[in-house]
């Protein structure tokens, strides 16, 4: 079951990966603060595709 699972999350961050590739943020947009004290846009985001990469 465990390899189920990663098998979806892997695909889900995949498909992530592929939407920010298409959104075209500017770079004003990357830099904004996310709801996540003290990270931008870009922080929160970097830090999922990374974990899909590890």
């Amino acid at each position: 079951m465990t390899d189920d699972v990663w098998a979806i999350v892997h695909a889900e961050r995949a498909a992530l990966i592929d939407d920010l590739a298409r959104s075209h943020l500017t770079d004003d947009q990357w830099l904004k603060p996310s709801l996540c004290d003290g990270w931008t846009v870009h922080d929160v985001l970097a830090h999922l595709v990374d974990t899909a990469r590890t």
